[in-house]
């Protein structure tokens, strides 16, 4: 109540202005109601039009500007990044298989268990091994036998460098009289003389033969640890290592070509004087079987000098001797794989994967019979690059490796990368592998994650978002808004990133750059598909724009990102 008024209950009040309060005259209460409406409606007016007039002018004066989303030309960091999968491998760590081929007759570790340097881990059946080991040697006297026999004039039934008889016995007649005596002796001692020069030019040739299978031997053992010296080279390691194993093998084929000449040598040789004795014995037999008429009344004797010469030329003696050579191999390599039935570690570590067991035949160097163990060393992630990405990459590089189900990244740098294409890949890509900078993380050996490798950055450099540049061929364009206005200018890119974009010329710090038109919609799907069977749909507009049907425009689209 005002102060100023007096109370219903003050002594002020007289009966008449009591009734008067209690009962107010109907016509001045609506009055005074009306007048009371009129105020707050002409106010609730005035309101409004001042609130409609703040709203138009701010429409009026921010309607261009909403239209699009911009950006500010700035100074960022810039990463060029190449994303791929990668797989956790141990830095040491060995799948070992057997070197021969057999029954796997013990696994001595399992998963899980500590091994040393040389500790056994399985062993395969030494009987078949042992028997081979029989046979071989049995096929190398066999050979040997041959071999001796050539030497000695003489065939072997089942030999297998020559068909039929291959040496024959010459018995030469030689006359004498008692009065000459001496006449026989000629005969004798150039038989004698030409024998022994046929013994040893046979020599010389089973002597170049051995010379020839071992320097091919050497070489083709040079060739492949060329192949596995030059492979494993990469930007890290000196090629010096893989040139001198190419030297190695140029040096083993230099060897084997002289001693391939000098077995021709012998051969002629050899095969020369074979014709020679041929000759020299027919006219011998003819000459004496001529003049010799040993009579009754001639005090004179007849005797026999027979000669043996061989008929085994030289190349029935290079195939005995390289039969022989091979032969020997075949033991070697037996009496290896006897020695080699067990297999054994070669690193400390712990097995993590063992893929064999008891009665399982295998194969020599299997890729899948193996026993995997783990060293220590930490892990490293190798991936797979393409040939049209390798160039991008150098030893070195910053690098990071997400695991798959863990939230944080790993960081490591490439430490090598191959020089040779993965044979396991359908295309044509390159080993690359991520060394880990913490070599104490706890990773899963076999684990995958997505490998990130920095090719390009740059510091502080003046930069646009990523997807406010259009690119069309070579030539990119950014949209400057300027006041109300917009208009398109040319730049040139520098490192380009997943976000920001490096621009090394066409606009300058503190532009606005537009990154999406919101008058446009945005791609995808709802932009694109059409159906035929109902009606109402979006048919898929031109420009980016809705079809009939479509979901309303002023999504905002978004300029493709440069190349």
């Amino acid at each position: 109540m005002h102060p100023t008024t007096p109370s219903f209950d003050s002594p002020s009040f007289d009966t008449g202005e009591r009734l008067a309060a209690l009962f107010p005259d109907p016509e001045q209460t609506e009055a005074r109601r009306t007048a009371r409406r009129v105020r707050r409606a002409f106010a609730g007016v005035t309101v409004l039009v001042l609130l409609s007039g703040g709203v138009a002018v701010a429409q009026a004066s921010g309607a261009e500007a909403l239209k699009y989303r911009t950006a500010t030309v700035g100074d960022h960091d810039v990463q060029s990044l190449l994303t791929s999968v990668g797989t956790v491998e141990a830095v040491t760590q060995a799948a070992v298989a057997f070197p021969v081929s057999g029954t796997v007759s013990a696994v001595n570790v399992m998963v899980g268990d500590t091994v040393t340097v040389g500790q056994t881990l399985a062993m395969l059946d030494a009987t078949s091994l042992t028997e081979t080991l029989h046979t071989k040697q049995a096929a190398l006297a066999q050979a040997e036998l041959v071999l001796a026999n050539a030497l000695n004039g003489e065939s072997t039934s089942g030999s297998g460098s020559s068909a039929g008889s291959r040496s024959s016995t010459k018995a030469v007649a030689a006359t004498t009289t008692t009065t000459a005596p001496a006449a026989a002796a000629p005969v004798a001692s150039a038989s004698s003389s030409n024998n022994a020069a046929i013994q040893d030019a046979q020599q010389a040739v089973l002597a170049a033969q051995q010379a020839v299978d071992a320097a091919l031997t050497q070489a083709t053992q040079a060739l492949a640890d060329a192949d596995s010296v030059c492979a494993a080279v990469d930007a890290t390691t000196d090629t010096a290592s893989c040139r001198t194993a190419l030297a190695a093998v140029l040096a083993a084929q230099t060897s084997a070509s002289t001693a391939q000449q000098q077995l021709a040598t012998a051969s002629t040789t050899l095969d020369g004087l074979l014709a020679t004795s041929a000759a020299g014995t027919t006219s011998t037999s003819a000459s004496t079987s001529s003049t010799s008429t040993p009579s009754a009344s001639t005090a004179s004797t007849s005797t026999a000098s027979t000669i043996t010469e061989s008929t085994v030329s030289s190349e029935e003696l290079i195939a005995d001797q390289k039969a022989v050579d091979a032969a020997g191999v075949d033991v070697i390599v037996a009496t290896q794989a006897l020695a080699q039935n067990s297999l054994v570690s070669p690193i400390a570590g712990t097995v993590i994967g063992v893929s064999l067991a008891v009665g399982e035949s295998v194969t020599a160097g299997s890729s899948t019979a193996t026993i995997t163990i783990v060293g220590d060393g930490g892990y490293e992630v190798t991936t797979n690059v393409s040939v049209d990405e390798v160039t991008d990459l150098a030893v070195g590089q910053a690098a990071s490796v997400l695991i798959d189900g863990s939230a944080e990244e790993l960081e490591g740098e490439i430490v090598s990368i191959g020089v040779a294409p993965t044979s396991s890949s359908s295309t044509t890509s390159y080993q690359v592998v991520i060394g880990l900078t913490d070599p104490e993380v706890d990773l899963e050996n076999g684990a995958t994650g997505t490998v990130s490798i920095v090719t390009k950055a740059t510091s502080a450099a003046p930069s646009v978002p990523t997807s406010a540049i259009t690119t069309d061929g070579t030539r990119h364009t950014v949209t400057v808004l300027s006041d109300t206005t917009t208009k398109t200018v040319t730049v040139d890119v520098g490192v380009v990133g997943s976000t920001w974009t490096e621009i090394t010329k066409g606009v300058t710090g503190g532009q606005q750059v537009v990154v999406a038109s919101l008058d446009e919609a945005l791609p995808g799907s709802a932009t694109s598909t059409s159906s035929s069977s109902s009606t109402g749909n979006n048919t898929g507009g031109t420009n980016g724009q809705a079809g009939p049907g479509g979901p309303p425009t002023g999504a905002g689209g978004f300029p493709a990102p440069p190349n």
